[in-house]
């Protein structure tokens, strides 16, 4: 274990303005760690006026050597209107893991003046690195507005997973851009896959465009979701604008968007394997557009959709599974008391091109 590169301790500890806390690793060895320890909050707030920088804690690597992990405990713990929490690698180093203890933690907003540059917690992997883990213990998360709590793989190794144990976690809102927040994995770089994503908690709810996802848009694969809430999860609508998904427990592979594809010389060709998406929860109640979906838009496999609940109830909305060549897309439902679909609620195993769709199997008295 290292030392330390960075330790803060405080009562209120804020980071406004631009201002930052930043570790780079630009050598073979591994950089030590962050370790942030305030005793009343942690507040990451904007940027500089001209957006040049984040308020941020940052610990990065340049070189082969590893970035350092950051550990943060507070029992307030705010990274907002554009402010970044994270981790990142340039080269073949790792990105270093993300440790967060807080009782409440919220991931919120945009730089008013930049809406695409939205606040961000998480690791980031890009050229020949690995991303590492992010885990986040919290009585009440919620990412808001735009916000971003992930891991994201630009490069040719794996992203980082996702562990996240609460006992409530609300995702809603959009940034005007019409970025939506979102708990996720993500891949886009050349061959790597994105990370898993691991949820324990009471509630979990998505309102307004809020995500949580897995999703590949190049070669590599998208992650397994699994999400355990032991009393129930409500999912509701959004915005419904095309290409803006509504709120959505979701694993993807799909084509990159044009933009995204000229910025980081991607080859337009998707090939990976969506993930799995397991639910387990007493009651799962999805309304107004909303969806639970394994989908692969491209040339992979779609994962499997699998769901254990008491009760679920769909209202205007849906349960879906989409391949287009490959094969997979089941559907399994296995419900102890009741299935209540209205208002167009829809179940579906669909193919899209000349591949198989998806088994759907259904258990439920």
């Amino acid at each position: 274990s290292h030392p330390d590169t960075i330790q803060l301790r405080g009562r209120q500890i804020r980071l406004a303005d631009g201002s930052m806390v930043l570790s780079q690793n630009r050598g073979m060895q591994n950089a030590g760690k962050i370790s942030v320890v305030a005793t009343e909050r942690l507040l990451l707030t904007g940027a500089t006026p001209w957006v040049s920088a984040l308020s941020s804690i940052v610990s990065e690597t340049t070189a082969s050597g590893n970035a350092g992990a950051i550990e943060v405990s507070a029992p307030l713990l705010s990274v907002e209107a554009g402010a970044m929490l994270g981790s990142r690698t340039f080269n073949g180093g790792s990105s270093g893991y993300i440790d967060i203890l807080a009782e409440q933690a919220t991931v919120s907003g945009y730089v008013p003046v930049a809406p695409t540059v939205f606040s961000f917690v998480g690791t980031t992997n890009a050229a020949d690195g690995a991303g590492s883990d992010i885990s986040v213990m919290s009585q009440n998360l919620s990412v808001t507005e735009g916000g971003y709590l992930g891991t994201s793989s630009l490069g040719s190794k794996p992203g980082g997973n996702v562990t996240i144990t609460a006992d409530t976690v609300d995702v809603r809102g959009l940034t005007p851009a019409y970025i939506a927040s979102n708990i996720g994995a993500a891949a886009a770089g050349e061959y790597g896959n994105s990370g898993n994503i691991t949820m324990q908690t009471r509630t979990l709810r998505l309102r307004e465009n809020g995500l949580v996802s897995t999703s590949s848009i190049n070669i590599g694969d998208a992650g397994d979701i699994f999400i355990e809430a032991s009393e129930r999860i409500d999912i509701s609508g959004g915005l419904t604008i095309p290409g803006l998904p509504t709120s959505t427990i979701a694993s993807t592979v799909d084509r990159p968007p044009e933009g995204l594809r000229l910025l980081l010389g991607l080859s337009g060709i998707a090939k990976g394997k969506a993930g799995n998406v397991t639910l387990s929860t007493q009651a799962l109640n999805l309304s107004e557009s909303s969806t639970v979906t394994v989908a692969n838009l491209i040339d992979g496999d779609a994962g499997q959709l699998q769901i254990e609940a008491d009760t679920l109830s769909l209202r205007d909305a849906g349960i879906e599974a989409f391949n287009t060549t490959g094969s997979g897309g089941n559907i399994d439902l296995d419900i102890r008391e009741l299935i209540l679909l209205r208002e167009g609620a829809r179940v579906n195993a669909i193919a899209l091109g000349s591949g198989n769709g998806g088994n759907l199997t259904m258990n439920a008295p």
